[in-house]
């Protein structure tokens, strides 16, 4: 449904906020929720893939937050239509599993691999160690002939391969799998096992990824360690391919998803203020999309699982070459548009004997 939501922020310029009903009244709540997230879809112009892409998600079993569509006003000034997206919050916790005492982990550019596990933790801060994440980056460390079931010790392994279908299902390239970002990580007191959780879905539908230099099989991205580790494992390709095909029988129905893309516009279509026609465009690049990716899967599905491809990895090299140095004066504008900020900044930069200021 689509609501009307006032906000009172320092500036506009946001791509996603938080809203805090219980920053100024402790215990306040809004429709029992203290916190909603909105993203202004600026990286999506149909407006519409957060919506579609959760909605997948929660087809496939993965636990996945709420979302629907409001129309933002700030301050009298209409911003157009927005992604109102759960919070991944207590409420959403208890929901989903019956506690929500366990550690939380946001994944932004994170992976399970020795020095690159930098999961932020969210809950549970003053408790130090985290040792489930430590037992994922060890065993995927080696080569073993019983990875799965040494990480479904660990790791809730039927709901992460629903997870993992269900975000090659939308071609979400900025997503755990093809691009280590945007997914929380949660440790159910209850089982005891991680369960990984879909966040910030605006690239989908066809958007292509621009830090891949190959075209992924349409069946499978496994960009990440973990799903490379699974996929190069054969019974864990075996295992994802069938849950693969289970998801896409559940959660992946054509044209109730065609009917929901004609729903979405029909709602939203007088309320768009910036670039109709491009959004208009977007929706329609949506509709190639869900047409095509079904057939591509079922036929990935059956024949021969494909090969990955391994993208070349460079190492990157660092050595010191010099020292920058600057400073900076400013001074607050009255206007928020288009910049708060009206000043200038002054730098030298030495590299050996060479000197150079810039503004």
């Amino acid at each position: 449904y689509l609501f009307m939501i006032v906000l009172l922020p320092q500036s506009h310029c946001f791509c996603r906020r938080t809203i805090k009903f219980n920053k100024h009244a402790k215990g306040q709540r809004f429709a029992g929720l203290r916190h909603i997230t909105l993203n202004n879809n600026n990286q999506d112009p149909s407006r519409i893939h957060q919506y579609l892409v959760y909605k997948v998600f929660r087809e496939a079993g993965v636990p996945a937050p709420r979302c629907n569509l409001a129309r933002v006003t700030v301050n009298g000034e209409y911003l157009g239509i927005y992604s109102h997206v759960e919070s991944i919050k207590t409420e959403f916790l208890e929901r989903h599993f019956d506690d929500a005492n366990g550690n939380l982990y946001e994944g932004q550019g994170v992976d399970f691999r020795e020095g690159h596990a930098r999961f932020e933790r969210k809950t549970n801060e003053a408790i130090p160690g985290r040792s489930e994440l430590d037992a994922v980056v060890k065993i995927l460390a080696t080569e073993k002939s019983d990875l799965l079931e040494e990480l479904g010790e660990i790791l809730e392994l039927d709901a992460f391969m629903r997870f993992w279908s269900a975000e090659v299902l939308t071609g979400h390239w900025d997503r755990y799998a093809l691009n280590m970002n945007n997914f929380f990580l949660y440790q159910s007191p209850v089982s005891g096992k991680l369960n990984l959780i879909p966040w910030g879905a605006d690239s989908a539908f066809g958007d292509r990824s621009p830090f891949i230099s190959y075209e992924p099989p349409a069946s499978v991205y496994a960009e990440s360690l973990l799903c490379r580790r699974l996929y190069q494992n054969p019974e864990g390709r075996k295992r994802y391919r069938s849950v693969m095909r289970e998801v896409l029988d559940s959660a992946w129905d054509q044209d109730e998803l065609l009917r929901e893309v004609d729903r979405l516009e029909a709602l939203i279509a007088e309320h768009i203020v910036l670039s109709p026609a491009a959004s208009s465009a977007g929706r329609e690049k949506v509709r190639n999309y869900i047409r095509a990716k079904g057939a591509a899967v079922r036929a990935d599905l059956a024949g021969d699982a494909p090969d990955y491809p391994v993208q070349k990895q460079v190492k990157p090299e660092a050595s010191e070459k010099g020292t920058l140095v600057g400073t900076f004066k400013t001074k607050w504008s009255d206007s928020v548009t288009p910049n708060p900020l009206d000043g200038e900044a002054t730098f030298r930069m030495v590299i050996g004997d060479e000197e150079i200021e810039f503004a």
